[in-house]
C-alpha cells in the first residue's frame, strides 16, 4: 500500500474511532487530528471536511453489506434455499461484527447527520428490502412461501435485523456468537413464534 493511502486509511481509522467513542455530532476535526497525530494541514490534504470523513465511512459499510449479499438459487444443486438463507444472514453479521466501531456509527449517528445522508441510508434500505421482496414474490409463484404482503414482510425482516445487530454493537457485548444469531434470525424470520398446531 502507497503512503498516501496508508495516511488515508489512518486518518478514516481515527475519525472512526473517535466517531465511536463520541459520537459524530459531538467530534470535531481537531479531536481526528489528536486521535491520528497529524497536523490539520495533513488532514486536509487528504479530506474536505469531517463529513466527507463520515460520507466515506458510511460508504465503505453499505458496500461491504452490498457485497456479501447473494441472490437465491434455486437450482444450486449444492445448498438448499435454507443454507443459502443462512450464508447470507452470517456472511451480513460477520462483516458486520468483524468493524463493531463502523457498525456502531453507522446504526447509532447516520440517521439526521442531514438530508443528503438520511437519503442514501433510504436509498441503501429501499435497495435490500427490494431485494427481500422479489425474493419472497418469487418464493410465493413456486409455492415455497405462504400468501403474504412481500413487501411489508421484507421491511419486518430488515427491521429485526437491524435491531438484533444494533442492540449486540451498541451494549459492547462480550462475545458474539455469530451462528446463534444468524439461527436466530432465521428462525424467527421463516417461522415466527406460534406453534404449529398439530
Amino acid at each position: 500500500m502507497a503512503i498516501k493511502e496508508k495516511r488515508r486509511e489512518q486518518i478514516l481509522g481515527s475519525a472512526l474511532e473517535v466517531f465511536a467513542e463520541k459520537g459524530y455530532h459531538a467530534s470535531g476535526v481537531a479531536d481526528i487530528l489528536d486521535h491520528a497525530g497529524i497536523s490539520r494541514g495533513t488532514f486536509y490534504l487528504y479530506f474536505e471536511s469531517k463529513r466527507q470523513v463520515f460520507d466515506e465511512l458510511l460508504a465503505d459499510l453499505l458496500a461491504q453489506v452490498q457485497e456479501v449479499l447473494k441472490p437465491i438459487d434455486l437450482a444450486d444443486p449444492h445448498r438448499t434455499v435454507h443454507q443459502q438463507l443462512r450464508d447470507n444472514c452470517v456472511a451480513i453479521l460477520t462483516r458486520l461484527f468483524g468493524r463493531p466501531a463502523l457498525a456502531r456509527v453507522i446504526l447509532a449517528e447516520a440517521a439526521g447527520v442531514d438530508a443528503d445522508v438520511d437519503r442514501r441510508l433510504e436509498a441503501f434500505y429501499d435497495e435490500v428490502i427490494s431485494l427481500l421482496s422479489e425474493t419472497l414474490a418469487f418464493g410465493q409463484a413456486v409455492g415455497m412461501v405462504r400468501d403474504l404482503d412481500p413487501q411489508l414482510v421484507a421491511m419486518c425482516i430488515v427491521g429485526s435485523v437491524k435491531e438484533l445487530i444494533y442492540q449486540h454493537v451498541l451494549r459492547d457485548r462480550a462475545s458474539v456468537d455469530i451462528e446463534r444469531l444468524a439461527n436466530a434470525v432465521l428462525d424467527y424470520n421463516l417461522h415466527g413464534i406460534i406453534k404449529a398446531r398439530p
